[in-house]
This record gives structure tokens, C-alpha cells and sequence, in this order.
């Protein structure tokens, strides 16, 4: 498991990594000033994954040829969410 928190106004839980069509894709749940939109609950029985079906809220999201390059495409993707919160 990798977690990746350490930002004012934006949280994020678990990493997911899929692959899909030869490339890996990394996504992350993102709470905005520490909401979700679904209830905790909700987030449990799918394990915070933004890849189910039900997940429903924000995201960051990454694609890279490794799973190393897709989490780090994915970090700048939440950069850019969390700097448009302070715009």
C-alpha cells in the first residue's frame, strides 16, 4: 500500500494501479478539504477505489509504462488539483 498525504486542503487515501490496454494506470481518492462525497462506509465497502463501479468523487489519476511512472504521473495530476483549490 502507498499513501500519499502530506498537502493543505487535499487528502488522498490508498493508490489503486490497474493495468489497462498495455499501460498501467494509477488512481487515488481524493478528500477536498477533508470531504468525500460518499459516506466512510461507502468508501470501506469499496476500499476507497476509484477504479469500482460505485465510487463516486474526485480523483487523481496517472499513466505510465510502470507502475512507478504512472504514481508519479498520478503526484502531478494532484499537484494541479490541489493548486487550482487556491486559485
Amino acid at each position: 500500500m502507498v499513501l500519499l498525504c502530506r498537502r493543505i486542503g487535499i487528502s488522498g487515501e490508498k493508490i489503486h494501479i490497474q493495468k489497462i490496454d498495455g499501460k498501467y494506470e494509477a488512481r487515488q481518492a481524493l478528500a477536498i478539504f477533508g470531504n468525500f462525497p460518499m459516506s466512510e462506509a461507502e468508501l470501506e465497502k469499496i476500499d476507497y477505489n476509484p477504479f469500482h463501479n460505485d465510487f463516486i468523487g474526485e480523483y487523481a489519476i496517472g499513466k505510465g509504462e510502470t507502475t512507478d511512472k504512472a504514481i508519479a504521473a498520478m503526484e502531478e495530476n494532484f499537484s494541479v488539483i490541489e493548486k487550482s483549490l487556491w486559485l
